[in-house]
């Protein structure tokens, strides 16, 4: 005998972060604020870093609302960064840098790894 099967509707919603980019060097841009006021209220927040920005979905009880909330999310973000010279990118992505301008602030105590110059420890 199979157990008896309760349907249950589930709402659920989506956070997802984007990394602010700069379209000109290409560097990560804590401009948060300034694409904050240019989106809905409610639909986004800001992270701890200025350079990251969060959209939030509704909550949905259908894959499909959920998805089409997501892309239009995604195309707010992206019409609102564009007249500002910025660009979002998926949080789980990494920007692109020149390793060589990167300033490296040492840590005691701390190695540390450039491609231009090796690594080195810090140790005062």
């Amino acid at each position: 005998m199979y157990p008896a099967i309760h349907h249950q509707i589930v709402a659920a919603g989506v956070e997802e972060e984007f990394h602010i980019v700069d379209l000109a060097t290409r560097r990560l841009a804590g401009q948060a604020g300034s694409l904050m006021e240019q989106l809905p209220a409610g639909s986004f927040s800001f992270e701890l870093q200025r350079s990251v920005l969060e959209a939030n979905s509704r909550p949905w009880t259908s894959l499909t609302g959920l998805a089409g909330d997501i892309a239009a999310l995604r195309q707010a973000a992206i019409a609102a960064a564009e007249p500002l010279g910025l660009g979002i990118a998926a949080a789980g992505t990494v920007p692109l840098a020149d390793p060589d301008t990167i300033q490296v602030t040492p840590v005691r105590g701390m190695s540390t790894c450039r491609p231009s110059t090796g690594c080195w420890s810090v140790s005062s």
